[in-house]
């Protein structure tokens, strides 16, 4: 026990922190000693009040700080708080995720070019990505198709996998075709499939599935499944064709409605046969096709047609379409959002999920501009409200990017996220603003806002108690919104992306009082959305809190450079790694009252850069057990490695700058040492 006459768990000064609601003195997370000799305890008692008073003064300031930094947006907008409801019983789709095509450079790239560790680092741990897209490769025939080539594609596959795998992350390989192997394409007349006439353009320019070989293209698939089946990935969904309207120069194939229909009642049953839990997707035309009647979903396409045949429709398990933007506001009149409404409705009586599985065409600005072509294109945030109307008024389970990186340009293409790992664009971090923080199992809830600039839209996992909101300020200024509700989290840690932020974390925010700043998106996040409650977590044990203003040191979350309550684990922290709560962003000024009352400035260092922390000599020339604030090391792993008492003789090491303890017992030092192998604070 702690020999401090201040430092038992039953002394009126931890009784008084207790009631604060901090930690006691000396245990893990909060609090650790700094040992020194007991030769002047008197000075314990106005040190113990000090880090009293600290507590007591970064509660404050985070509450103020909540309310405070938007005072300038409410002269700026000069209007009423939005009004937005959340209601948590009203549960809609379940979420199945989010993710792109592709490797770290496109296919047809050089395979060194194909496999790159920081980006299987950065697509998992910090995108989120929880679906992977993959053209289904054609090992029989790949001088037809280099770039299907299943010996370019495997080692992506299988370390893809295996990283997911390794940060407990329910990673879903969906597949899609682009064309059946030549030897089974017959030519395509005005009236259809003409099955006695071979195809002669092979793989490329359309070209259609010969009727008499559907049984071989149903072996052919079942084959293909296997090849990942036999590396340990178990195919999730799969696309036999890809848009099957559209004759294309590279690799596809073309289908009427009437023989997609035929083709899937055909196949489908030999798929399933062999791979019962392998979802099919149809059709993965454009849903601007689907539903461009009149009357909205259009009863000609390949949806409508799947649905009156039963049995076709009996082997579909995901309704699948292809994007569309008109980078306008998503509101309930916009084309885009009427176009979502149109398909939900449309396909609502099969009870299937709907997905977004293939999208690009944005620019990788906040706002629209030209591409390298000089074409106008729709931009960041147009990409933002294009995921929410999928979400909100497609009622979509899942939305998937075409190309997730592409190496050789400056900055990313219209087609890409990111064109290399140090180049991650805007539409990376938009993305990222619902990959990471809206979860696999997490349901839509009903959501209203009084704004029509303000788009909201809210998940909520009952399962691992969280609650993620995506706030979009489509407007020119800034707003403020308060949520009501009930069962409301008091507070939410937010995340935003701007014209100047990449998904940064900008502290928590209390629900009444939310800021957006104008034309931003903003995930605010309850709880611990990155463990996904399904899956046996393989992460680093720790506090899981509420994104509220105070928590547990040793789990704090440094994934996104500040900290939110969350335990992370495996997912390594590109913060400071310090160890410190998100508050503690306002610890500098703190130490900076102090300063000025002591006049002197002396150095703490923590682990890791930006994590100096200045006190005053009193704190460090003090001869008794003094308790006092400091960053707590952390392992790779985001744990806090030393809970308490971790100072050791640092006598003639310049490299600390803390002042040693005049009486040490080499005893206890050097079992420490073997215990914690550190050093100043650092491993050694």
């Amino acid at each position: 026990m702690l020999d401090s006459p201040l430092g038992g768990r039953n002394s009126r000064f931890s009784t008084l922190r207790r009631s604060l609601g901090a930690a006691p003195f000396g245990t893990s997370g909060h609090a650790t000693w700094i040992p020194f000799s007991n030769a002047a305890e008197w000075y314990a008692v106005p040190i113990a009040v000090l880090a009293i008073a600290k507590d007591i003064f970064m509660r404050l300031l985070s509450l103020v700080a909540s309310a405070s930094f938007a005072l300038p947006w409410f002269a700026t907008a000069n209007a009423q708080a939005a009004q937005v409801t959340i209601d948590r019983t009203q549960r809609l789709q379940t979420i199945d995720g989010f993710g792109f095509f592709g490797a770290h450079d496109v296919w047809w790239g050089q395979p060194p070019n194909l496999v790159n560790s920081a980006w299987f680092d950065a697509v998992v741990d910090d995108l989120g990505i929880t679906i992977w897209r993959d053209g289904l490769p054609d090992s029989a025939e790949t001088s037809a198709s280099p770039d299907a080539d299943w010996n370019k594609r495997r080692p992506v596959v299988q370390a893809l996998s295996d990283r997911a795998k390794s940060r407990g992350v329910p990673l879903k390989v969906i597949l899609s075709v682009w064309s059946p192997p030549a030897s089974m394409k017959c030519v395509v007349g005005k009236r259809g499939v003409q099955d006695s006439t071979p195809y002669p353009g092979g793989t490329k320019n359309g070209g259609g599935l010969c009727p008499s070989k559907r049984a071989a293209y149903a072996a052919w698939l079942v084959a293909g499944l296997k090849q990942y089946a036999d590396i340990g990935v178990n195919v999730y969904a799969l696309s036999f064709q890809n848009e099957p309207l559209f004759v294309e120069p590279y690799d596809s194939c073309v289908y009427t409605p009437q023989e997609y229909a035929d083709t899937l009642a055909a196949i489908g049953p030999v798929i399933h046969a062999a791979y019962p839990n392998v979802k099919l997707l149809a059709s993965e035309n454009m849903l601007a096709i689907e539903c461009g009647g009149k009357n909205g979903f259009n009863p000609y396409w390949y949806t409508a047609h799947v649905m009156s045949r039963p049995a076709a429709l009996s082997q579909v398990g995901i309704w699948a379409v292809h994007g569309y933007s008109d980078g306008v506001l998503a509101t309930p009149a916009s084309k885009m959002s009427t176009l979502w409404s149109s398909f939900y409705a449309g396909t609502q009586t099969t009870h299937l999920p709907i997905w977004m599985s293939e999208t690009s065409g944005y620019v990788d600005t906040i706002e629209a501009g030209p591409n390298a072509k000089g074409q106008n294109l729709p931009g960041a945030l147009d990409l933002a409200q294009s995921i929410y109307a999928a979400l909100f008024y497609g009622h979509a389970s899942a939305w998937v990017w075409w190309q997730g990186s592409e190496l050789g340009a400056s900055a990313p293409s219209e087609f890409a996220l990111m064109s290399s790992v140090a180049k991650r664009g805007k539409k990376y971090y938009v993305s990222k603003n619902y990959y990471r923080y809206i979860r696999p199992g997490a349901q839509m809830v009903q959501t209203s806002s009084d704004d029509s600039e303000v788009l909201v839209a809210a998940f909520d996992n009952s399962v691992a108690n969280t609650l993620t909101v995506i706030a979009i300020n489509g407007g020119q200024v800034s707003k403020s919104v308060a949520f009501t509700g009930t069962n409301m989290p008091t507070q939410f840690q937010a995340y935003r992306t701007s014209a100047t932020e990449d998904c940064a974390s900008v502290g928590p925010m209390a629900s009444v009082t939310i800021f957006l700043p104008a034309r931003s998106i903003t995930s605010l996040v309850f709880g611990d959305v990155l463990t996904d409650p399904a899956v046996p977590d393989a992460r680093a044990a720790g506090s899981v809190g509420s994104g509220g203003i105070l928590a547990t040191i040793g789990g704090a979350n440094r994934g996104n450079g500040g900290g939110s309550g969350q335990t992370t684990g495996k997912r390594k922290p590109s913060g400071c790694g310090c160890g410190l709560a998100d508050p503690s962003q306002y610890e500098g000024l703190w130490y900076a009252i102090l300063l000025a009352l002591f006049r002197v400035r002396r150095p703490i260092r923590g682990v890791g850069r930006n994590c100096r922390r200045w006190v005053p000599d009193v704190f460090r020339q003090t001869s008794t057990r003094l308790l006092l604030r400091r960053p707590i090391p952390q392992d790779a792993q985001g744990g806090a490695h030393g809970e308490t008492d971790r100072a050791v003789d640092r006598a003639g090491d310049d490299r600390c700058p803390i002042p040693l303890p005049q009486a040490r017992s080499e005893e206890r030092i050097s079992a420490q040492r073997a215990s914690t192998g550190e050093l100043c604070g650092q491993r050694v």
